[in-house]
């Protein structure tokens, strides 16, 4: 992409992307949604914490520390809540003509016809959404992940605990896995849950935190962190999250206009929807912007889209 397309569409376009996409953590967006507006694993529980910081908005049951309890909690680039996290869509509804979305990873993509319209991470279409799936039923899938979990149509170690076993009871639905643990009440006393969903020892000082990764430690919450102050993280992720992880960015404005999105994963990215794309590439797929995302984007002169190009054949 030119650098003249980018400097002309940002000029014009700055104050809007900078309120695109908010950061994505424990705490999510601190906004006012209830639980009946998204979809989730369970009713909310407001006084619980992760890694020694408390929940913003409580958590919930096979979920842990939720971003959103409703979509009123999301924002324009990841309006809809679903399994407590803010996300672009979670009904074909929310989704433009001919595109489906796809629940595994909760994205606007183009309508699928039959099986070989899928990839392999999610081989099967599904005929009543026309969305590219992992499965529609427990036969679908493999014996180490038997259970066809239905929010994300995709085969999973879990849909609930009582799939669990003892080593690693919790079973976290965001990813479709037994885990030791997603809140710190997961574990026992003088243990908090880590960002690896598993129990480590609370810690008083640096020497307690032996992982390179966290090095130091946050006496407040006693957990073990990558960061404690900007100076802390290098130039390739240079925010210190109030959770102690160092990210590329916490908010578009901290984001080149190359990739003047943060996404909820706290990464800069060109897109996160078609709003964020300059006139000249309308479509953002896969969180960038291309000539065509389907054949609506194109004009009469070249109206087929072949990979992200308007084509005449």
């Amino acid at each position: 992409m030119s650098t003249t397309i980018w400097t002309t569409f940002f000029a014009g376009a700055a104050a809007l992307v900078a309120t695109t996409v908010l950061a994505a953590s424990c705490g999510g967006t601190g906004g006012t949604g209830t639980a009946t507006q998204g979809s989730g694993g369970g009713p909310p529980t407001n006084e619980c914490a992760r890694e020694g910081s408390k929940c913003a908005l409580g958590c919930v049951a096979n979920l842990g520390c939720v971003q959103c309890l409703g979509d009123s909690d999301c924002h324009p680039g990841a309006p809809v809540c679903v399994l407590g996290s803010c996300e672009i869509c979670g009904k074909n509804a929310d989704c433009g003509t001919g595109k489906a979305c796809f629940p595994r990873t909760h994205t606007c993509e183009t309508k699928c016809a039959v099986n070989q319209d899928c990839a392999p991470d999610a081989p099967i279409c599904d005929p009543a959404t026309f969305a590219c799936v992992g499965c529609l039923k427990a036969a679908d899938c493999p014996p180490d992940h038997p259970v066809c979990e239905p929010q994300s149509a995709h085969c999973s170690e879990c849909a609930s605990n009582a799939d669990c076993g003892a080593a690693a009871p919790a079973c976290d639905l965001q990813e479709g896995k037994c885990e030791q643990c997603l809140i710190d009440s997961d574990c026992g006393s003088g243990f908090l849950c880590a960002g690896d969903r598993k129990c480590h020892p609370a810690c008083s000082a640096n020497t307690d935190c032996p992982d390179a990764d966290k090095p130091l430690c946050d006496t407040t919450s006693r957990a073990c962190v990558q960061c404690l102050a900007q100076a802390d993280c290098g130039a390739a992720a240079p925010i210190c999250r109030p959770d102690g992880k160092c990210v590329q960015c916490a908010a578009s404005a901290d984001c080149p206009m190359t990739a003047p999105v943060c996404n909820k994963d706290d990464h800069c990215v060109q897109c996160v929807t078609d709003a964020t794309c300059p006139a000249a590439l309308p479509a953002c797929k896969g969180e960038v912007c291309v000539e065509c995302d389907g054949p609506q984007y194109c004009p009469a002169t070249a109206p087929k889209c072949d990979k992200g190009h308007c084509t005449t054949k």
